[in-house]
């Protein structure tokens, strides 16, 4: 963009119109001149470093309707409510110290507070610093509440560091895409349409997608065109009894993904211009650093050029291997320095830190010289080559001496390439135009089209841009090969999905409040002193800090008021006071309450008394109570005195003001005690974060006026504009307003049901928070009360005050609710210190992390100077080298507490890098089956590392420190599967003798000197001292009874091997963590057995084994024992564990050892974009606990959407979500399937199961219909047969067409049956006419002579046997079914259905799996039908069966759980449901007579209770059908039959019929059973 450059020439506010003119945005400017941020935001303006960055602030102008109209837009101070435009603003900031450019989030801090300060409409900020611009965009989201104005600010999105002069060509395509379209339907021309288009524009998402279609199209190209050394071969092939092109593509797509990942790192450290950019330059490399280079993608004579893989070679390998892993000089530690190999062959062979390719340079010194005046030694183990040359083994192929046997091909095209056309449709495994016809080109140039950030995105601030969340993502996508019979990704294979930031910054919090709560309850709750009750208002002036009164001791909990913090002023005629993280009691009271000339008499006395007491600090006690004795004690008196209309002694509209003071408490202030008196109104009120209390009074009074007024039609003013607030100065002033509160309606000669009751049909039951209470000054008498949880989350002794405090802790913003309190910042700090999280299923890092930046920021609030994170960890070193290392060690213990002070050296590193580098080395452990995911997740932890290294080119290294290793952090083994440890009495750990201990104090010592060990040669030698001490302890394991198979297995385990996966786990021998970890956390992979069997193996037959499993109930069952006494499980899973058949073991396992604190159910909702897997929250603490609550949250609505989640997770109840506490017993749910309904339905559960007689045999009456291995051919199959085959032929399943072409002979037509699906089957009634066949082959068909006599059954199987899968192939159906179930009278089950779904058939009615067949002679199948089809089976099975979201599930065990009751007269629902099959096989609707089925099975289930109300229906029911029934129903001619329909249908819909009366009662006479069941 030209405008661009001006910026650079013309003053900045010029410039900025010229911007907004090529964005072709109208602008309808306001001012030229700057002004001053004090002076724009006065509301939100900080006294910080970062508002203090800020220069001039322009006022640049508003974008509406208007202006797209070429209107005049509404002048900004006028706006008072939601208003559709955009202000732009423009800021010229300061650079930082050192000249260094702003961050990230000083940029969105800046951002945010002009959102806030103009929070009716959203504000753009475009900034200037230096010679960079950032443009900040801040997402607007609606208040939760309906009742409240305006919108409050979200994410912010950030296109920073624009280099004026020369644009990065990933800015320069951003910036293109913000201009607008103009013309065409994709037209912008209003407000609303910018504003979606421009946040499209900065979505990172939508940018990552773009990306990874680029890359994986990238990526699939190169596994085509690469070869490297070590390729399978015919005999690897038959060794693994596989496919040897299967094996070659396998090879190549690991060895491509790890080149992939070692560039990317690359390309992001390359931010930190620790790369040099001419290494990615095809004109620099031609000209002045390569001898030659091949870019172009040659074919035809010249495409041998192609084999050269120049590139790859000479730059990436020796960047990698030779440069990055290798110190640029020698030292007294490490004697590597970086150089070329020597000339010859077998000179420094095996020497694989040196540099090959030297005929490849034009001048190789200077190529040398070029790194090591940029390039840092890094370590870390990334860049180890994998090469074993003395044993002429080759991985990475970096060698110039390897023989021609082993080719390393990289072509120089696939990173410098052109965009062409290539078809990736057979690699693949879809073939459509997109990948037939695939745009692909070089991978350098789709880096270089885009923007990197070294630095991570949070859920708040992202940079538009693509950050280090990229590898996980990247990863996830592409790992390894393609499964070459279904093309899905080795990923997805394994159940894993990427989980979306939001989820992961979640359950990371949730995590780590709960674990902070466990350990620092003790610490900050007994702080907490008991509060002495006032007995008076005047009390809460003699009880206040007002004056010289000292402050509250520092070492509590500092949620009152701080005189040392800054008070805010605010504009009114009563002396308000703003000061954030304070209580202020607040009274607001109709507009008629007080007399209009009283109020003229309080006004006239107040500005007298004001003007002779104008101070500049603080009021006296004296004064204060003067004060309150002159005003306020005068107006209590007046509206106790009941002046005005006293509008709120109507119950409803007091219900209207309690629901608005309730709706949003805990999410935007914290609600304490409060009353709706019959004028007026008393809070106790905290607001939270960022919410203004002038914010949260304009929405209560708001709401409630528009609802009052509306209610009582009227208009008009309903509230006095004045408020009273009043700061609570600290807890005997909290306790005294208190007292003052519940005592208000006493005071005004109230009764306290007056004060407090409104109407039954109100969903508020109190207009008080104090009703019922009868002794306030307790604690247990406030804990009964209905709203006395509330009034206690507040005080100090509340572990709810805790909970809320600690979420603020986690929150990211810059509050710190602990910032006066030095004790409990330290509990908090070494807290953090000792907690050991692990991921056991990491993949590429998500929740790692997520834990260490969430763990980072709670550091950064605490403990801004590191001053207590450097003490404990000086602390933790010194007590460590007395355990761990021997005493005479002095050298190891100095090195130590030295490298520790280098981490807190902020003249070298910033001081999040301290913080970061000990909480990976103590606190974060992540395990993968696949070795190349922990690489990943290393990958992401060391860039976090080297984002926060400074770059100082005078000091060694360029002042970056080496990166730690982390193979004893991230291990790739298999977590199902565990070491078998004997019983040693009541040893079962490791290390249960002194010998043993003497080795792991050795082991210990080894792993220690690794994390931090820079050269290959201490490498070498501690991995070897490691090896020998793993040997010794397994020797003297084996000695102590440990079986020789298991004492090998812990010795062969290697942890430094790259490629290889550990078969067990074991978290003591792995990671030293001996009693358990405090939280486990992830997404565990999502694995049904009959999908892969084979992920199954080592677990089958294990303890937490069990048929129709999920592998992740595994994976829950053993996160549980490897957790700490309190130790916390946060995983995010499939939803249906609470009811499958399949998940007993995981939900006793879970009630029985733990505690669930959270469950959150997203319904239909689906998490994650890859797939269709319903999901929820678990977070559990282990131990034995028997009654206790859990915060149960679900997404009710089948229509729901991502902000549906937020709100969910925001605890906030709409619509579409549903919120409740749900008390839990353990007793009651051991060994049952679990729901999380309220009391009033498990009470109509108990009925239903009470009555119950009859159940459903598993064996004899329940079977699944028939599993064809292929029912019709589909995509996949097609491509492997060819185009001769058409997608949806008939394979075992035929169509009529089909079956009469097969030419059929009797005995033939005799093997195929009717088939029947829900085009046929509905409920009650299933049409004979079939369109659908189905080859009826059972197992023996498995023989090839037992299909002979059937000639053209046979001709066509043999057409597709090369695709049939059957376990019964190639002529058997995979599972045929008795037979006995297809025929006669039965019943056939729908599996998933909106609504159940039940079917009497008669005929001969074969069907697939999707349905279930009953069959039972116990109980008349047609009766059955009713009972199964009735509105009180679909309750049961909503709450007891199984669900997937609004879908039931209605598998076996659902069915066979089902309680029926069977009646002694059955004939009258039989004949009912005679009555409905007979109207829908004839088309008509049958509701009335499901209606009518509904009542009488309703009379079945809940006899006493019906008569009770007067609403039994039974008797009347049959009265009705004797009256117009001469004979059976199927003995009746058509005609009767007809007659004995009409008939019923007159009386069954005559309003005045006894039936109808009484069904229409229902709910009236029976809410607590009948209307739930019918409103469910």
């Amino acid at each position: 963009m030209n405008s661009i450059q001006l910026f650079h020439t013309q003053p900045f506010i010029n410039a900025l119109k010229a911007f907004f003119v090529e964005l072709k945005v109208p602008v309808n400017y306001l001012a030229d001149e700057p002004t001053t941020a004090k002076e724009i935001l006065k509301d939100t303006y900080k006294e910080n470093d970062t508002f203090q960055l800020m220069n001039d602030v322009y006022f640049v102008g508003m974008v509406d309707d208007a202006a797209f109209e070429g209107n005049k837009s509404l002048e900004a101070d006028k706006i008072k409510s939601d208003y559709d435009g955009l202000l732009v603003f423009g800021v010229t900031l300061k650079n930082r110290a050192n000249g260094l450019m702003p961050t990230r989030s000083q940029l969105a801090e800046i951002s945010r507070a002009f959102n806030r300060e103009f929070f009716y409409t959203p504000v753009v900020v475009v900034f200037k610093y230096g010679n960079y611009l950032a443009f900040a965009n801040t997402e607007r989201l609606k208040y939760k509440q309906e009742w409240r104005e305006g919108e409050k600010a979200g994410k912010v999105s950030l296109l920073r560091d624009i280099d004026i002069e020369k644009p990065h060509s990933g800015h320069e395509r951003i910036l293109a895409e913000l201009q607008i379209p103009t013309t065409g339907t994709k037209k912008i021309d209003s407000f609303a349409k910018l504003y979606t288009y421009w946040q499209e524009v900065f979505s990172v998402s939508l940018l990552n997608k773009k990306f990874y279609q680029e890359l994986s199209n990238w990526y699939f190209w190169a596994t085509k065109h690469v070869s490297f050394p070590s390729e399978p071969t015919i005999a690897d092939a038959h060794l693994k009894n596989a496919k040897l092109d299967d094996l070659l593509q396998e090879h190549r797509a690991t060895n491509v993904i790890r080149m992939l990942t070692r560039l990317l790192f690359v390309w992001f450290i390359k931010e930190k211009k620790l790369i040099p950019e001419e290494l990615f330059e095809l004109d620099t490399l031609q000209k002045d650093i390569l001898n030659e280079i091949s870019p172009f993608h040659e074919k035809g004579m010249f495409k041998e050029r192609n084999k050269e893989s120049i590139y790859y070679k000479a730059i990436l390998q020796n960047l990698f291997f030779a440069t990055l892993n290798c110190p640029i000089k020698a030292d007294n530690l490490d004697k590597r320095k970086r150089g070329f190999r020597g000339e010859g062959y077998g000179t420094h062979r095996g020497i694989d830190y040196l540099m090959r390719y030297k005929q490849y340079f034009k001048n190789p010194d200077a190529f040398l010289e070029k790194l090591n005046q940029t390039v840092p030694f890094l370590n870390g183990g990334l860049f180890e080559c994998l090469d074993d040359k003395f044993n002429n083994i080759y991985i990475d192929g970096f060698s110039d001496q390897m023989t021609k046997s082993e080719q390393l091909i990289v072509p120089d095209y696939l990173f410098f390439g052109v965009e062409e056309e290539t078809d990736l449709s057979d690699i693949v495994g879809i073939n459509d135009r997109q990948h037939k016809q695939a745009a692909v080109k070089g991978l350098i140039n789709i880096l270089k089209s885009y923007k990197f950030t070294i630095t991570e995105n949070t859920p708040i601030e992202e940079d538009v841009a693509l950050d280090p969340e990229l590898l996980g993502k990247v990863f996830e996508n592409l790992l390894a090969s393609y499964n070459p019979e279904t093309k899905t990704t080795a990923r997805k294979q394994t159940g894993s999905f990427y989980t979306p930031r939001e989820i992961v910054n979640y359950m990371v919090d949730e995590s780590l409040i709960a674990y902070l709560k466990n350990v620092s309850e003790t610490s900050i709750v007994s702080e907490a002193s008991s509060v002495s009750e006032a007995s008076s208002f005047d009390n809460i002036f003699q009880a206040s800090s007002f004056g010289s009164e000292p402050a509250l001791d520092q070492d509590r909990l500092d949620i009152f008021f701080n005189p040392n913090n800054e008070i805010h002023i605010t504009e009114g005629n009563l002396p308000h006071w703003y000061q954030k993280d304070v209580f202020y009691h607040v009274t607001f009271r109709l507009a008629d309450s007080i007399p209009k000339e009283k109020v003229e008499e309080l006004k006239i006395d107040r500005e007298k008394w004001l003007k002779e007491h104008v101070k500049t600090t603080e009021y006296t006690k004296a004064e204060w109570i003067e004060y309150n004795r002159l005003f306020n004690d005068r107006v209590e008196k007046w509206m106790n005195a009941g002046y005005g209309s006293c509008l709120l002694s109507n119950h409803e509209n007091a219900a209207i003001v309690a629901n608005a003071l309730k709706h949003f408490d805990r999410q935007r202030y914290i609600l304490d005690e409060w009353v709706v008196m019959p004028n007026h109104v008393h809070v106790l009120v905290k607001p939270l974060g960022e919410n203004k209390l002038s914010d949260i009074l304009h929405s209560w009074k708001s709401f409630t006026a528009n609802e009052i007024n509306k209610k009582e039609n009227r208009k008009g003013q309903l509230w006095m504009h004045e408020s009273y607030d009043h700061i609570v100065r600290n807890e005997k002033a909290l306790e005294a307003i208190r007292h003052y509160i519940r005592q208000n309606p006493a005071k005004a000669g109230i009764n306290v049901s007056e004060a407090s009751s409104v109407s039954e049909a109100s969903s508020v039951s109190e207009a008080s928070s104090f009703a019922q209470k009868k002794a306030p000054q307790s604690k247990d008498a406030l804990n009964t009360a209905p709203q006395s949880k509330d009034a206690l989350n507040t005080a100090p002794q509340s572990k709810d005050a805790l909970d809320t405090i600690l979420h603020q802790l986690v929150s990211f913003d810059n509050t710190n609710p602990f910032k006066e309190n030095e004790t409990t910042t330290r509990a908090i700090i070494t807290a953090l210190s000792t907690c050991t999280i692990l991921d056991p299923a990491c993949g590429s890092g998500a929740f790692p992390m997520g834990v260490l930046q969430k763990m980072v920021h709670i550091l950064q609030k605490l403990d801004p100077d590191n001053k207590v994170w450097r003490e404990v960890q000086l602390e933790k070193a010194r007590k460590e080298s007395e355990a761990a290392f021997e005493i005479e060690d002095k050298q190891a213990r100095e090195e130590r507490l030295l490298e520790i002070n280098e981490a807190f050296d902020q003249s070298i590193n910033d001081p999040d890098y301290a913080r970061k580098l000990f909480l990976i080395e103590n606190c974060i452990y992540g395990v993968d089956i696949q070795p190349i995911a922990t690489q990943i997740s290393k990958l992401r932890f060391f860039i976090s590392l080297v984002v926060e290294q400074k770059v100082n080119p005078e000091k060694e290294n360029f002042g970056i420190r080496p990166l730690p290793n982390l193979e004893t952090k991230f291990v790739a083994a298999n977590t199902l599967i565990g070491i078998e440890k004997p019983h040693l009495g009541d040893q079962l750990n490791l290390y249960s003798t002194e010998g043993l201990k003497i080795l792991e104090t050795k082991l210990k010592k080894v792993r220690s000197k690794l994390f931090s060990a820079k050269s290959k040669e201490t490498k070498i030698k501690y991995r070897e001292e490691d090896k020998l001490l793993r040997n010794q302890i397994a020797e003297e394991l084996e000695k102590k009874g440990w079986k020789s198979d298991t004492a090998e297995k812990l010795a062969v385990w290697d942890p430094y091997d790259q490629n290889a996966s550990s078969p067990f786990f074991d978290p003591e021998w792995m990671f030293d963590i001996k009693d358990g970890f405090d939280v486990v956390i992830g997404n565990p992979p999502y694995i049904k057995e009959y999908t892969d069997r084979s992920v199954f193996d080592g677990i089958r037959g294990g303890k937490y084994y069990q048929g129709k499993m999920d592998l992740w109930y595994a994976f829950a069952c053993t996160a549980i024992d490897h957790l700490a006494t309190n130790g916390l499980l946060c995983f995010i899973a499939t939803n249906n564990w609470v009811t499958n058949s399949g998940a007993s073991i995981l939900r006793n396992k879970i009630i029985s050892e733990t505690k669930i604190e959270q469950l959150h159910d997203f319904g239909s909702y689906m998490i994650f974009e890859s797939a269709a897997i319903q999901t929820m929250i678990l977070l559990a603490r282990k131990g034995s606990f028997d009654n206790y609550t859990i915060d149960h949250r679900k997404i009710e609505s089948s229509a729901a959407i991502l902000k549906d989640v937020e709100y969910l997770l925001l605890r906030t109840e709409n619509e579409t979500n549903s919120l409740r506490e749900f008390k839990f017993q353990k007793e009651k749910w051991l060994g049952k399937t679990l729901n999380f309904e309220n009391d009033e339905t498990e009470l109509i559960l108990s009925k239903i199961r009470e009555i119950a007689n009859f159940k459903l045999d598993s064996k004899l009456e329940v079977a699944q219909g028939i599993v064809p291995p292929q029912d019709f051919l589909n995509r996949p199959n097609q491509e492997k047969l060819g185009r001769n085959f058409s997608i949806g032929e008939g394979i075992f399943n035929l169509n009529n067409a089909e079956y009469e072409n097969l030419n059929l002979n009797q005995n033939e037509k005799d093997l195929v049956k009717p088939f029947y699906t829900t085009n046929e089957l509905h409920r009650y009634w299933g049409s004979e006419k079939n369109s659908l066949w189905v080859i009826y082959t059972d197992s023996k068909f498995k023989g090839e002579n037992y299909i002979k006599p059937y000639p053209n059954l046979k001709k066509h199987l043999d057409r597709f046997r090369s695709v049939i899968t059957s376990d019964n192939r190639p002529y058997g159906l995979h599972r045929a079914r008795n037979e006995y179930f297809f025929k006669d009278e039965k019943i056939i089950s729908l599996r998933k259905c909106v609504k159940p779904t039940f079917t009497f058939t008669e005929f001969d009615c074969y069907v697939s799996q999707t349905f279930f067949v009953i069959k039972s002679g116990r109980i008349n199948q047609k009766y059955l039908t009713a009972v199964l089809n009735s509105k009180v089976v679909e309750f049961w099975l909503r709450y007891k069966g199984k669900m997937q979201g609004d879908l039931f599930q209605v598998d076996k065990a659902p069915l066979l759980e089902i309680p029926i009751y069977k009646s002694d007269n059955q004939s009258y629902l039989s004949q009912l449901v005679d009555f409905t099959i007979h109207l829908g096989k004839r088309g008509s609707q049958i509701y009335f007579l499901e209606n009518i089925i509904n009542a009488v099975v309703f009379n079945l289930y809940f006899p006493d209770h019906m008569k009770e109300r007067g609403i039994d229906v039974l008797e009347f029911v049959e009265r009705d059908i004797n009256e117009v029934m001469q004979r059976e129903f199927e003995q009746l001619s058509a005609a009767e039959k007809e007659q004995v329909i009409e008939a019923l249908y007159a009386k069954w819909t005559d309003p005045n019929s006894e039936v109808v009366k009484r069904m229409a009662m229902f709910k009236e006479k029976s809410p607590d059973i009948l209307k739930p069941i019918m409103e469910s």
